[in-house]
């Protein structure tokens, strides 16, 4: 597939262009670089009724203990078919990620992610004939395209030996393709994990002050903008006569608070 061989190929560029870093000191006791691979289930626009499995290798160049960038493509998916006829999508990205470590103790780390890529994906509409006296006959048409991705979601990870990582992560994706992914996956350093993680601190040596505020924070300003942007939305769009109005509010709200107190931790963390 042309856009496997593509995304293989800038993963392979971006593991060579950071392949000097390691020979940097590393920051603390935090390994420069590591490599693995993940195994991810996505769904088209947060659904999971089309679920497909992608692999996705990654590269992490550990900018400090608590700041990473990620880079990761998908080299290998499954074609997302329809029962009602032989139509089919499926789509590839490459994206660069912020990791920042929220909460950090012995093994254990659980981060925020942000970032943004390229979205690869292709459509096969199949030959239609539409009845009558005359049918008429649309060929079949593969529509293809790409555009730009923005990226939010949690990670955990979880040190299970001193060359070895266990990660978990969730996602939204908004852009070109638009899906929901959840995956898991193993990461090797280039060197050796330290014993525990390392001391979470300021500029100023100085552990830092709690995520709360930001957390809280960004929650209720999440859950606001969303909860107006969707009763915006029902007024536009059905004159606020729209049915489970209530609903869509809740779950808007429960989107927005959920984004806004991610977000809000990220800043949070950031401001030392």
């Amino acid at each position: 597939m042309p856009c496997s061989r593509l995304t293989a190929a800038i993963f392979i560029l971006a593991l060579t262009a950071t392949a000097p870093l390691v020979a940097q000191p590393a920051t603390g006791t935090t390994p420069r670089l590591e490599v693995g691979l993940d195994v991810a289930m996505a769904g088209p626009d947060g659904g999971f009724d089309r679920m497909r499995p992608v692999v996705a290798p990654r590269v992490t160049l550990n900018v400090s203990p608590r700041t990473a960038l990620v880079v990761s493509a998908d080299v290998f998916t499954t074609k997302q078919t329809f029962a009602f006829d032989e139509s089919w999508e499926d789509s590839h990205l490459l994206l660069a990620e912020v990791r920042r470590a929220l909460v950090q103790t012995g093994r254990f780390a659980m981060s925020g992610l942000v970032g943004t890529g390229i979205g690869h994906r292709r459509r096969f509409q199949p030959e239609i004939t539409y009845g009558g006296r005359t049918p008429i006959m649309q060929p079949a048409v593969l529509y293809e395209g790409a555009g730009p991705e923005f990226t939010l979601g949690v990670g955990v990870e979880q040190r299970v030996a001193p060359r070895l990582a266990l990660r978990q992560e969730v996602r939204v994706i908004l852009g070109k393709t638009s899906e929901f992914r959840a995956q898991a996956g193993v990461s090797v350093p280039v060197g050796r994990y330290p014993a525990h993680f390392d001391p979470v601190l300021t500029r100023t040596g100085r552990r830092p002050d709690s995520l709360r505020n930001g957390t809280t924070i960004g929650a209720v300003v999440g859950a606001a903008v969303m909860t107006g942007f969707v009763g915006f939305l029902a007024h536009s769009l059905c004159e606020g006569d729209c049915e489970n109005l209530a609903a869509g509010l809740a779950i808007g709200a429960g989107y927005g608070a959920a984004t806004g107190a991610l977000t809000g931790a990220m800043i949070d963390s950031f401001i030392e």
